[in-house]
């Protein structure tokens, strides 16, 4: 804004309006002004853009949220093709860092009778859509054992 066409009396009353010295010369009025003019824009440019923040967040409500069923599924069933076991079941799932966590036990040696199948737990971490980011086995056990007991 210019403050050329403001008389001494103006610009005293804007710098007392905005807490600010009133002494010195008309064009230091006029120069203080324009420097606090200046501060307020930069202070305004730092703060976070509201509308932007609601743009972002009417993005994420309009994407389409993956349910936890349909993520374990398609974990499930990446951490099957990859180690080519077969699946016995899912022990836990709980969600962390804007994905999944997901306990799956696999039937890594078939065993005749099933209780002595030899069963692995994996740690299975997957992100918000389901995929596979990491898996790694945390536990090996026989069936019929309590889960406290290793083979």
């Amino acid at each position: 804004m210019s403050y050329e066409d403001w008389n001494r009396d103006e610009l005293r009353e804007e710098l007392d309006a905005r807490g600010l010295s009133t002494d010195g010369d008309d064009e230091e009025l006029r120069d203080r002004l324009a420097v606090d003019d200046e501060e307020a824009d930069e202070v305004a440019d730092d703060e976070p853009d509201e509308d932007a923040e609601a743009e972002d967040a009417e993005a994420e409500a309009a994407r389409p949220r993956v349910k936890p069923l349909q993520v374990a599924r398609t974990a499930v069933g990446q951490l099957a093709e990859l180690t080519g076991r077969r699946i016995d079941g899912m022990a836990g799932m709980e969600p962390v860092d804007g994905g999944w966590r997901i306990l799956v036990d696999v039937v890594e040696v078939a065993r005749v009778p099933p209780s002595t199948d030899v069963i692995g737990t994996y740690e299975v971490d997957a992100d918000a859509d389901g995929d596979l980011l990491r898996y790694e086995r945390i536990a090996r056990y026989v069936r019929g054992q309590a889960r406290g007991e290793e083979s």
